[in-house]
């Protein structure tokens, strides 16, 4: 299978497709860094229908059941040669650790992304959220190929972006890099790009970068972004 890159500059490509189709066909990356859709469409506990059609796109890559880590990361185990960083929600601790048993993955380090400037957005929750968990895990054949300080924390205290102005569930650039540049990694593949903040981080690194997405905004958005910083 050919698959056609939508953008491709500098050493980073994004393709637009459904990562299942397109990620078999890559033939080795060393990094992954990327925030799956977390199929959960509530807020602390307190269903809502505020963004039931970001809800029904997520759904329909999660699956009938939400689970998008029970097919995901054996398939990423398959092609990374090194470390994955793979966001999830706490209400969604046992699909994730299930899907790293699934494919024979070894966990390393659970991290929490304090939000030091969260607003408590979701106000109909029980508990208002301020942060997002992050697994830092590998698969059975992978190295971690850790280059990070020896003083690095499994708890990182930094800001979210003020706003979503690209995606609903936008992560910060600098996040997305203190993950990147804890690792001597060359090729970093997110295959849920959304809005492409992992590609951006990674060309500010100066590494190379895979990016897919299912949204074709989504991915113009992305190229945008990287455009912006060609200019620089």
């Amino acid at each position: 299978m050919t698959v056609t890159p939508y953008y491709e500059r500098d050493g980073i490509v994004i393709y637009h497709g459904d990562c299942r189709d397109i990620v078999p066909t890559l033939s080795g990356v060393d990094m992954v860094v990327t925030d799956p859709p977390y199929g959960v469409g509530y807020e602390g506990g307190h269903f809502h229908s505020g963004d039931a059609r970001i809800q029904n796109k997520r759904e329909s890559l999660a699956g009938d059941d939400g689970d998008v880590y029970s097919w995901a990361v054996p398939l990423l185990f398959d092609v990374c040669r090194g470390p994955c960083y793979l966001f999830f929600a706490g209400t969604k601790c046992f699909e994730v650790f299930r899907g790293i048993m699934n494919g024979n993955g070894q966990i390393h380090a659970l991290i929490v992304w304090h939000k030091t400037n969260s607003k408590y957005a979701a106000m109909r929750a029980q508990y208002k959220e301020r942060k997002e968990m992050i697994v830092y895990c590998k698969g059975p054949k992978s190295k971690t190929l850790w280059s990070g300080p020896s003083t690095e924390s499994t708890v990182w205290e930094m800001k979210r972006d003020a706003a979503n102005v690209y995606h609903p569930t936008q992560k910060p650039v600098a996040v997305m890099g203190r993950a990147i540049g804890n690792h001597d990694a060359d090729l970093i593949l997110d295959p849920f790009m959304g809005a492409g903040s992992t590609l951006r981080a990674a060309a500010d690194l100066g590494r190379r970068a895979i990016g897919i997405e299912v949204e074709e905004r989504y991915c113009e958005i992305a190229a945008e972004r990287l455009r912006q910083k060609a200019l620089f």
